[in-house]
């Protein structure tokens, strides 16, 4: 330790060794490695990237590898939705609902959901086994997370459709209108089916969650989500990273990102409160566990870590 000389401690006697003061720094040993601050892993972000433009590059050139990496991806989007993604998804359909009616200011939408005709068609969809474009379909005996969720998706358009709304109202009620074309067309190309593994439920959480504060304000129901959201954020903010919030912006419908942004303001104004984290921020996008940074740093982490285990994990606080 190096010396600095001596000096005399004002208004006294003594007098003591001048070190310099290095902190709590801890200094490597084999016992004790140096500790390094966390930020994002840029390196295996950008090997998982290139491995992944390296994939979607071969399903063009080789023959029967397209449809091969494709029903590879499929089952990985299936791990990535195990989780709390379906219950996300039940609580969105309820919510919307709930939100139409209160948009409405009438009691029909839910009527015509909590109906039996509801269950009926759910049920019809879901042995239908019916896949979006570009999608592997699996057999029909094999219960996917994705299938249940589509088949809730539509029986809630259909109870919405006899309700009144339209079919374009009834699609963008749960969020699964069409994208605009140039969007679509760009998220359909092989390098972002593997990037971006969903698209349509998050891009429209954004689309319509944002239209709530113009042409889609509601001077009653808008403010009630923001202000319900920001008393749950209050209620929540000593928490760490409470589970309560993303399932209720779940089950807030089209009005997600308000609740949200209420939550939000709710726990960064509340004294001592732990304030935004990642995971209320991130709730406003996907319905999965999984979000574009952990496709791209790991994208074979959902058959190593499916999102069943994160939930259950989350659950648990394990």
């Amino acid at each position: 330790m190096p010396d600095y000389g001596q000096f005399r401690i004002p208004g006294t006697d003594a007098t003591t060794t001048a070190t310099p003061d290095y902190g709590t720094m801890r200094i490597p040993t084999e016992d004790a490695p140096a500790e390094t601050p966390e930020g994002f892993p840029w390196g295996k972000a950008i090997v998982g990237a290139g491995a992944l433009a390296g994939a979607a590059m071969l399903a063009r050139r080789l023959p029967g590898m397209g449809s091969t990496i494709e029903g590879v991806n499929s089952a990985r989007q299936q791990s990535m939705l195990s989780g709390l993604a379906p219950v996300k998804s039940f609580l969105g359909n309820v919510g919307a609902a709930v939100e139409q009616s209160a948009l409405r200011r009438s009691l029909d939408p839910l009527k015509e959901f909590l109906s039996p005709q509801t269950l009926r068609d759910a049920i019809s969809e879901y042995k239908a086994n019916s896949v979006p474009p570009g999608i592997t379909k699996f057999p029909d005996w094999l219960p996917t997370p994705g299938r249940v969720m589509q088949s809730l998706d539509t029986a809630t358009q259909n109870a919405l459709g006899r309700a009144g709304l339209s079919n374009k109202e009834a699609q963008s009620a749960v969020m699964q209108a069409p994208l605009p074309a140039k969007l679509q067309k760009a998220l359909d190309s092989p390098m972002a089916r593997y990037l971006i593994p969903f698209r349509r439920t998050p891009f429209n959480q954004f689309i319509e969650g944002f239209s709530r504060f113009g042409e889609g304000f509601d001077p009653v129901v808008t403010p009630a989500y923001m202000a319900t959201g920001a008393l749950h954020g209050h209620a929540t903010a000593h928490e760490d990273r409470p589970l309560s919030v993303p399932l209720a912006i779940a089950a807030s419908a089209t009005h997600g990102v308000p609740y949200a942004i209420g939550a939000l303001a709710g726990r960064v104004l509340t004294p001592g409160g732990s304030g935004p984290d990642s995971q209320t921020v991130s709730s406003m996008l996907p319905v999965s566990e999984y979000g574009l940074s952990q496709s791209v740093e790991d994208p074979f982490a959902p058959f190593t870590q499916p999102a069943a285990l994160k939930a259950l994990k989350t659950l648990t606080g394990r």
